[in-house]
């Protein structure tokens, strides 16, 4: 099974995986000492599992099932996962907040040009009409699919934090999971139903047709 943070890196836009959640550093929170060796942030994370295993001759995620007899997570490692896990949580509020500028921005934009088009539709025959046009639905067109990327982006990095309490729930013998993914709904729940975004990307999807029927 491939390991998710390596996905997480591989699919995630590479100018958007600063403020994705730091899911391999979180990771590395929940190992023991003497069980796996804690490494210092890499820029990427992109080998930061096959390292793990290759000098412990053990993944992290042999140990998923906690015991008393097999290793305790401290407080001091406790803390320091909740400290990233946070800052994860700012990372993606920016992110979102700075992506709905972007949308609105580019909504109203483009909202006057395909009204104008609608309402005021060039005479036929006229040889600017049908290439306008077409060039009007290749903007409306890419700004969907902008959109499409930021809301998988959003929805990845819902998974990323529900995978890695699971992994804390299973290390600590915790039962934090649920209670933390129910307050991480309520309080940013674009990172589920993508929030406005989601609306904006209806509204483009819906210009799309009402352009391509004047062709």
């Amino acid at each position: 099974m491939v390991e998710f943070g390596k996905t997480l890196n591989e699919v995630v836009k590479r100018d958007w995986r600063c403020h994705a959640v730091a899911y391999i550093e979180l990771k590395r929170c929940l190992c023991q000492g003497n069980v796996c060796i804690l490494l210092p942030p890499g820029l990427s994370g992109e080998n930061d599992d096959k390292q793990l295993k290759t000098r412990t001759g053990a993944s992290a995620d042999d140990h998923s099932v906690h015991t008393e007899s097999s290793f305790k997570v401290s407080e001091e490692q406790k803390d320091e996962f909740f400290r990233i896990y946070d800052d994860s949580i700012q990372r993606l509020i920016h992110f979102y907040e700075d992506r709905l500028k972007w949308s609105v921005e580019e909504k109203n934009s483009l909202e006057v040009a395909v009204e104008k088009c609608i309402s005021q539709p060039e005479a036929e025959g006229q040889s600017s009409s049908s290439s306008s046009l077409s060039f009007l639905i290749h903007r409306v067109t890419d700004y969907s699919k902008d959109l499409g990327l930021v809301l998988e982006f959003l929805d990845l990095n819902a998974t990323a934090f529900s995978k890695i309490l699971k992994k804390y729930d299973k290390r600590t013998g915790s039962l934090l999971r649920e209670c933390k993914l129910k307050e991480l709904k309520g309080q940013h729940p674009y990172l589920y139903d993508g929030g406005e975004l989601k609306n904006h990307k209806n509204i483009a999807k819906e210009w799309i047709k009402q352009l391509v029927s004047l062709l």
